[in-house]
């Protein structure tokens, strides 16, 4: 074997390209990432060490604030302290004089004016010193105000009231020594903001008398526009900083317009600039100090530092909020030399480590090379010897070289084992007598055997590639795609592994029998299918050959054998003169064996119609029981040639059932035979019968020894007999149980046995029963109770038969004698329905019948008319034709009497069409169903054996097919169909395919489930009923309301 030549292998392609590359990018993603992380880090240690200096900054500033605050502190107490202040409260008391001193409140006003004279000017900082009294709404008594740079006395008549300030009221709620803050706002003359602008901080401190009452207060106004304007200065370049009340009104602000914008009526305020602030301004209810604010360090993109500010640690409500800001980009600006370090440091490892990959990549690859190289010799078929395979080295690779080593030595091994496998395959389908062929998924053939060319007729060439369906018929044909699209899809075949016998078309357009056997195979992950065809012409002929000398022996030997039987029972019955006894035995045995030799031919006959398919069944209405005791009765005399009693189980229910009566009694017979054959002397046959719901089951029992084990599986085949020596005494051919079971089953029904060894035998038949809405037979025994029937007959003794058959089915009953009696018994009673004598004295039927439809009591009453002139031609003219009338001629057919005597006593009250689905499909059912609604009454069936049990039992009008059923197909019904005659229904295919040409002319309308529209379905069915009704007169209302309400949704 030549190999192909060593494929150069692109660059991009090659493991040490690979393994360079994965490796260089494993480096770079991990200086990379080394990098980010560095440089992460690097980042957040400048944030934290930036809110560091912030914090720190605000911590300072609040200090000096503090500061501020405190001197005043000391300054308000320190005023309180001095003696003109109590002399005042005390001359107040005292109209004006201080008892202690003597001296006037006016001495002492001067005096303390001199001390917030020279206090104010030694602290620039105040802006305004005042005595405020309780008394006269808070009125001044001395003041001190610093204007411009001087510092000047107020006079009293510049003296205001004061009262209504918030730093007046809440001041003298203060307890002695205490001194109170009011936050920073500014200062107001009369009520009016002072321009130019001044914020001011209010210190308070109350003053109380010698008795301990609430005097005055002390009230410090400290200017605090140094002190803002001083608060920033503690901050770098590029930091903005902001104050603010408890409320958030900005105190200092960038923005000078936002600054005490709360004075004028404005509402600038940080969290509204801010809202993730907010939560720093909620009350606390208490604390210290210093009070971090619990809001994320990094706001708006800028690190951000908050300081609260308390003046009063009893008012923790009462602060300033200083607040700091960092843009984050400033920080990253000034770690840029830290972050271009970063980098450059992650480039060099980046192109080392690649350096260092490539290097690395050419180590490994090389001894992959030489596997490479070794790979190619061994496609070339090179010897194991010859070939250089890396085996030597300690590492990896040597383990991988010897690895290799050992897989080219079996996959030789291998090649050997599978050419010689393969070749013997291929010789074996060469020679192979069936054909074979192997098709895909879409039906194409992709392999056929020289056997297969041979039986079609094709090259192999024509076959290959070619649809599989170009050898079916054209009825296959059109299905079998859709079989294979159904199968692929998940439904359960047919034919796979079982295999089924069909026709072929050969090359030559004749059609070849074949019994066809399929599997399913997987070949490269494709799904394959594989059919073996076996031949079946020379068998077919064969069985024909042998079909046609069965059929014309059999009819061959009739003609002599009736001879020799006639002539044998006319030797027998001393017809041409007295013959000695020994004669007579002799003449007993040879007419026994002609009779034997007799049954055998007809069953011969029957078993060959029945595998042609031409045996033809002719169902009517039977009452079981009577059918049963004649049929009991005609074999009495075989049994007692055996000395066996055959008889029917008291109390069998009464039944009706849709059966060929000459057929069901040739199943009878054959079970009966059997059984009388195979019971003791003495013995009984006994016949039973049962209903269990829609179905009848008739059994024959016997006593006898029961059936072998070993014969049970094959004991309905043909010529079958448990012990050929003993049967041969007994008579039979062994045809009888194969033929039963064929009739039975072509009824409908199913047959079987129970058995046990040393007991006896019973066989069992089930077959349809017809239900009472349809049979019309109540159960023997009549009663008061039950449906009244008139009897009018003249005649007495037709009349006590009449009476005799009515009442045994249940119904009670009236006689009359003529038509004058049956009027009066009708104006006098109500009758379910009645029966009628044309030829009576005084007024004949035809007259009373017509005499009864015009009267409205008696318009709908069914009659029967019972009369030798009942044939018909009496109601042939218009006049004469009427409703609810069944016609019954003397003698009378007792079966069709209780027929019509049932349906007339129990008319149906379901006047909507009938129709019966044959479908297996619930869903295609629904759809059906769905179609129809309520305007017909609909049976389902999901099988060819609940079809027939169906349409044996009741009448339709419609039967809606599918063609692909479970145990057969659907075509397998139209005979049934046909055979009922002018009442056949109407036959619409619904299938899943198209419907062959061959059936078209059997079928009224066809659908394609997948093409089919629920519109087009139910105007298809609308048509057939109106096609079934016909339109004349005598289609009813109700019949013309269906169509047209089918049709018109």
């Amino acid at each position: 074997m030549k190999a192909p030549a060593p494929r150069r292998i692109p660059l991009l392609s090659g493991i040490a390209t690979k393994v360079a590359v994965f490796a260089a990018t494993l480096v770079v993603f991990t200086a990379v990432t080394v990098g980010v992380l560095q440089y992460r880090q690097h980042a957040a240690y400048w944030q934290d060490h930036e809110r560091q200096r912030l914090d720190f900054g605000l911590r300072q500033a609040a200090q000096n604030l503090l500061n501020l605050v405190e001197t005043a502190r000391r300054q308000a107490l320190v005023l309180a302290g001095t003696p003109p202040i109590q002399r005042i409260a005390s001359a107040t008391k005292f109209d004006g004089v201080d008892p202690f001193s003597g001296d006037g409140i006016e001495t002492w006003k001067d005096r303390l004016t001199q001390i917030f004279l020279s206090l104010a000017r030694s602290n620039p900082e105040l802006l305004q010193i005042r005595y405020i009294q309780l008394a006269d709404n808070g009125r001044e008594l001395v003041r001190v105000d610093r204007i411009g740079p001087k510092v000047v006395a107020i006079p009293d008549e510049k003296l205001q009231q004061k009262g209504d300030r918030d730093y007046v009221t809440g001041t003298f709620d203060a307890p002695l020594g205490s001194v109170r803050l009011f936050g920073i706002d500014l200062n107001r003359e009369h009520g009016a903001v002072e321009i130019p602008k001044k914020p001011v901080l209010r210190v308070g401190t109350p003053i109380y008398d010698e008795t301990g009452r609430a005097f005055g207060l002390i009230v410090l106004n400290i200017d605090m526009r140094p002190v803002l304007a001083k608060l920033p200065t503690n901050f770098a370049s590029g930091r903005t900083f902001y104050v603010t009340n408890e409320r958030g009104d900005y105190l200092v602000h960038p923005d000078a317009e936002k600054t005490f914008a709360f004075d004028f009526g404005g509402q600038n305020r940080l969290q509204n600039d801010i809202p993730q602030v907010g939560a720093l301004f909620d009350p606390v209810g208490g604390g210290g100090q210093e009070k971090p604010g619990q809001v994320s360090g990094i706001l708006n993109d800028s690190i951000a530092a908050f300081h609260k500010v308390y003046f009063d640690a009893s008012d923790p409500d009462r602060f300033l909020m200083m607040a700091a800001f960092t843009p984050v980009s400033r920080v990253f600006a000034e770690d840029a030399a830290s972050r271009n370090k970063t980098i450059a440091i992650s480039g060099a490892l980046a192109i080392v480590g690649a350096l260092l990959a490539i290097f690395a990549a050419s180590l490994i690859v090389r001894p992959l090379k030489r596997l490479t190289g070794a790979t190619g010799q061994l496609v070339q078929g090179h010897a194991l010897e010859e070939i250089d395979i890396p085996t030597d080295r300690p590492d990896e690779v040597g383990e991988l070289g010897r690895a290799f080593r050992k897989m080219a030595v079996t996959l030789r091994f291998r090649e050997e084992m599978l050419t010689e496998k393969q070749e013997n395959i291929q010789a074996i389908l060469e020679t192979a007598v069936s054909p074979i062929i192997v098709i895909d998924e879409k039906g194409r053939i992709v392999d056929a055997n020289p056997a297969t060319t041979t039986l079609f007729g094709y090259p192999s060439e024509t076959l290959l590639g070619s649809n599989v369906s170009m050898l079916m018929t054209a009825e296959d044909r059109a299905a079998h795609d859709g079989h294979l699209e159904r199968y692929c899809k998940g439904s359960k075949p047919n034919i796979m592994s079982s295999g089924r016998e069909v026709l072929a078309r050969h090359a030559d357009g004749r059609t070849v029998p074949i019994h066809l056997a399929v599997s399913e195979v997987r070949r490269d992950g494709c799904r394959l299918f594989v059919g073996i065809l076996t031949d079946l012409s020379e068998r077919y002929r064969s069985e024909r050959l042998k079909d046609e000398f069965v059929s014309t022996v059999s009819h061959e030997l009739r003609t002599p054998l009736t001879s020799i039987k006639g002539s044998l029972g006319l030797l027998k019955a001393d017809v041409l003169g007295d013959l000695s006894p020994q004669a007579k035995s002799m003449i007993s045995i040879a007419h026994a064996n002609c009779d034997r030799l007799v049954r055998l031919i007809n069953d011969m006959l029957d078993i060959e119609k029945i595998q042609a398919g031409k045996i033809t069944y002719d169902f009517k209405r039977i009452d079981l029981i009577p059918f049963l005791e004649r049929t009991i009765e005609a074999n009495r005399s075989y049994g007692e040639e055996f000395n066996v009693v055959v008889r029917l189980e008291p109390g069998a229910p009464w039944v009706q059932v849709q059966a060929d009566r000459d057929r069901l009694a040739q199943v009878l017979t054959n079970l009966l035979s059997n059984a009388v054959k195979h019971s003791p002397s003495g013995g009984t046959v006994e016949v039973r019968v049962a209903v269990d719901g829609d179905q009848v089951r008739v059994s024959v029992v016997d006593d006898g020894p029961g059936i072998p084990a070993d014969f049970r599986g094959k004991i309905f085949g043909k010529f079958c007999q448990a012990d050929s020596a003993d049967n041969r005494q007994r008579g039979g051919s062994g045809l009888g149980l194969s033929i039963a079971k064929a009739i039975v089953e072509d009824h409908g029904g199913t047959i079987g046995y129970d058995t046990e060894t040393g007991k006896g035998t019973e066989f069992h038949f089930d077959l349809p029963a017809l239900p009472p809405s349809i049979a019309g037979l109540p159960q023997p025994g009549g009663n008061e109770d039950a449906a009244r029937i008139l009897i009018c007959e003249d005649e007495p003794d037709m009349r006590a038969l009449l009476k005799l058959i009515v009442e045994r089915m249940g119904f009670s009953t009236q006689t009359c004698a003529n038509a004058a009696e049956a009027k009066e018994l009708l104006q006098q009673h109500r009758f379910a329905a009645m029966t009628l004598d044309l030829e009576m004295p005084g007024q004949n039927g035809l007259h009373l019948l017509s005499e009864l439809r015009r009267d409205s009591k008696t318009r709908n009453l069914p009659v029967i008319v019972v009369s030798a002139f009942a044939d018909g031609s009496a109601s042939d003219t218009a006049e004469n034709r009427m409703d609810h009338v069944d016609w019954l001629a003397k003698p009378i057919d007792v079966a069709q009497l209780k027929l019509f005597v049932g349906r007339a006593a129990n008319p149906r009250s379901d006047l909507a069409p009938r129709i019966l689905h044959v479908e297996d499909n619930e869903d295609h059912r629904s759809i059906i169903e769905a179609v129809i609604g309520d305007r017909a009454q609909v049976d389902f069936a999901s099988s060819i054996r609940q079809a027939r049990q169906k349409l044996l039992i009741n009448g339709y009008d419609i039967v809606i097919l599918d063609l692909e059923l479970p145990d057969g197909h659907g075509q397998e019904l139209l005979p049934m169909i046909e055979a009922i005659g002018e009442e056949r229904p109407h036959v619409l295919v619904f299938s899943g395919s198209d419907l062959p040409v061959f059936l078209r002319e059997d079928i009224d309308q066809s659908f394609v489930k997948s093409q089919a529209t629920t519109t087009a379905i139910r105007e298809g069915i609308a048509a057939l009923l109106h096609s079934r009704n016909g339109f004349d007169e005598t289609e009813t209302d109700a019949d013309r309301r269906v169509g047209e309400h089918m049709a018109g949704e």
